[in-house]
């Protein structure tokens, strides 16, 4: 999701500059420039996140997958949520996002185009003048300032020529000192990145501090001419007085409160504590440093995970079984043959006050099937229970029960099962009435179950992003070919509209194992429980 990268990006420019801030502190405590400092800043900043989202893959891990269940009847149907017109734009967000990107960055990017319409007409209109030595350009009154990338020009406005021999030295000092540095190449490149990136708050404050650090560095190298710093400060406050705004120029605007910044940073009297503010400052800059490369903010930079990486935990090879770590169960859709009911397993007891009230219900519950084909009580958990007197009477039954442990490669392997069981005034797990020539699960030699290889439902990435979660329980008849028969699909139950259409999209084309009844495969009525959860 495009939303979340931005912001991912955004805080990532922001990190970069409190961990710039800090390595400026340090610079200034040695009397050195800073203006590499905000330059490198700047560099990292706008450079990293598209780097990251398109050169770098996003980690694979388990986490955000589909897992889904070879389940009987769960609950009554229900009907679908209809799908709003906030969920409509929720899908559309990442076009939404983009085309206002577009938007501001095309404005700004004319804003750029007049300014150097503006600065050209200037560089012509204005009269070429010697002063003090110095070719300048006497406009009527904008600067002082330099213009220009390759053949760079000072600007200074008319009325500078009233004043003290002096402190016009002063001021062409200080453009001299810009012109040296290639300031201006600075100034374009810090527009330029806020153009491409508009929305990246961080961007906008490191091409501030960027230009404070450029202000301030020349400040230092011209007062090596002059002893007498609040003249010097006098002179910029008579500077910023006179000026004028030049908010179509980026290269001539100025900043009165960088002014106060400057004036700050020139008259302010040395640290009594210079090594403990260095090292806090040091301290601050690894801290945001560490942040900024930190998991949390890296995989997001990297964008959503593409769709491989997004259904890594649902393609299954059929003769390779899939690597799982010593020890930790597989899912049903991980298995050449997933964990039954051994036959003659007793079910759970009707609880008779329940019984006896005409209390009808469902328990849900998932647990872990061993290698002996008991269940690890220690995993089990009720996802969802019509009464507590039902959950209680699944965990007794669950103790005594016995599975047919799942299969991989011909060896047994745990696997974590979700199991509905249902309770109704009739037989204890009956299973509901079926469509004609579809088989109940209690009917069968071998159930139908999801063929190795079969790829799940994709996780909506608006709601992934959302860190929204749920379960969606669905009806559908497996033919004997092992295809889905879409007509008979029911959604019985669903967490989100986005879950229902992403499950309804893979079972057209999913494949399963048929069931089968005296070796001849058969049509089989089944529920299928699909979890989203980013957690696992």
């Amino acid at each position: 999701m495009i939303g979340l990268w931005m912001l991912a990006a955004t805080v990532f420019a922001l990190l970069v500059g409190v961990a710039a801030m800090g390595a400026e502190r340090l610079l200034r405590a040695a009397h050195r420039p800073t203006r590499a400092v905000w330059l490198g800043a700047l560099g990292v900043a706008f450079a990293w996140p598209p780097m990251a989202w398109l050169f770098l893959t996003r980690p694979t891990r388990d986490d955000g997958g589909v897992h889904m269940g070879n389940v009987l009847p769960v609950t009554a149907p229900l009907a679908d949520a209809p799908i709003t017109l906030f969920d409509l734009l929720f899908q559309h967000i990442d076009v939404v996002l983009l085309a206002v990107w577009g938007v501001v960055s095309a404005v700004m990017l004319v804003q750029m185009a007049r300014a150097v319409i503006v600065l050209h007409r200037i560089r012509h209109r204005a009269i070429r003048h010697t002063v003090d030595g110095d070719d300048v350009l006497v406009s009527d009154s904008l600067g002082p300032a330099v213009i220009g990338l390759r053949d760079m020009h000072i600007v200074i406005p008319a009325w500078l020529l009233d004043l003290d021999a002096s402190l016009r030295a002063l001021v062409l000092r200080h453009e001299r000192e810009h012109r040296l540095a290639r300031d201006p190449w600075l100034v374009w490149l810090s527009v330029a990145a806020t153009t491409i990136a508009p929305w990246n708050a961080g961007l906008w404050f490191i091409t501030s501090r960027l230009r404070l650090a450029m202000e301030v560095d020349c400040d230092a190298r011209t007062l090596l001419a002059v002893a007498d710093r609040q003249r010097y400060a006098k002179l910029l406050l008579l500077i910023a007085q006179r000026g004028s705004s030049a908010r179509f120029a980026p290269m001539l605007a100025h900043s009165r409160s960088q002014l106060a910044r400057r004036i700050t940073v020139m008259t302010s009297a040395p640290s009594r504590r210079p090594i403990t503010q260095a090292l806090m400052a040091g301290a601050v800059a690894a801290l945001a440093l560490a942040a900024a490369c930190s998991n949390r903010v890296s995989d997001n930079l990297m964008g959503p995970a593409p769709a491989a990486a997004r259904q890594s935990t649902a393609p299954i090879v059929a003769d390779k079984p899939v690597s799982i770590p010593e020890g930790k169960p597989y899912f049903d859709f991980q298995v050449e043959k997933p964990a039954m009911m051994a036959p003659g397993s007793k079910g759970p007891m009707y609880p008779a006050s329940l019984r006896a009230a005409r209390v009808e219900g469902a328990v849900l519950a998932q647990f872990v099937v061993n290698t002996d084909g008991k269940v690890d009580m220690a995993t089990f958990k009720v996802l969802r229970t019509a009464d507590p007197l039902f959950a209680e009477a699944v965990r007794a039954a669950l103790v005594e029960m016995q599975f047919m442990p799942a299969m991989v490669g011909g060896r047994a392997v745990k696997q974590l099962a979700q199991q509905p069981f249902q309770f109704s005034l009739g037989e204890v797990g009956a299973v509901s009435p079926v469509p004609p020539r579809a088989r109940s699960g209690s009917t069968l030699d071998q159930q139908a179950a999801i063929a190795p290889g079969a790829v799940g439902p994709v996780y909506p990435p608006t709601l992934r992003a959302a860190g929204v979660q749920g379960t969606v329980v669905a009806q559908v008849i497996i033919n004997a070919d092992g295809t889905a028969d879409m007509s008979s699909l029911k959604v019985l139950r669903s967490a989100d509209p986005l879950f229902t259409e992403s499950v309804k999209t893979a079972l057209a084309q999913m494949k399963f194992s048929p069931a089968t009844v005296n070796g001849r495969a058969v049509r089989q009525l089944m529920q299928l429980p699909f979890e989203f959860s980013p957690q696992k």
